[in-house]
């Protein structure tokens, strides 16, 4: 339980550095020196773990996982700021940006931020860049590739009940 709790301290001081280093270095830092810091961050706390764990066992006795939950944390978080950065707003996000811009917005006015066919593009978009469709004249026909990922979706979707639509 200690090492999930390391992991979680250590994660949260990695987050408390990387806005105290924006906040100091706005114009310097960019999402490759980003990704470095986290890169570094991981490296570093794989390393402690092991350090710890050799030097107290009774301190910490699951160093692999700490690191892995660590690791994982990182990447979710790296995976966050990205979408941000890369003009790739998911909505929760981009909620979440426009309430911490209003303070107060109702419902109604959240959505008149929104464009259907925006968000339709962009997801669009996304399945032609990652080739799961591609376009012919109009027409957006599904690969080879995005099929398998179909199948593999409708299977998921039929065990958990979901609807195959």
């Amino acid at each position: 339980m200690i090492t999930i709790f390391f992991s979680i301290i250590s994660f949260l001081i990695l987050i408390w550095l990387h806005h105290y280093l924006y906040n100091r270095l706005r114009p310097l830092i960019t999402l490759k020196s980003t990704l470095f810091i986290f890169t570094v961050a991981i490296l570093s706390h794989t390393t402690l773990q092991f350090l710890i764990s050799r030097l107290a066992p009774e301190l910490l006795s699951l160093p692999l996982t700490s690191s892995f939950i660590f690791a994982l944390l990182v990447c979710v978080y790296f995976i966050f700021l990205t979408s941000v950065f890369l003009n790739d707003d998911p909505p929760a996000a981009k909620i979440y940006l426009l309430m911490s811009k209003y303070k107060q917005l109702s419902l109604t006015k959240i959505t008149h931020f929104f464009a259907d066919h925006t968000l339709i593009q962009k997801r669009v978009n996304d399945l032609l860049n990652q080739k799961l469709i591609y376009k012919q004249h109009n027409l957006y026909i599904i690969t080879p590739k995005g099929q398998t990922l179909y199948k593999i979706l409708l299977v998921y979707r039929r065990l958990l009940g979901w609807n195959d639509e």
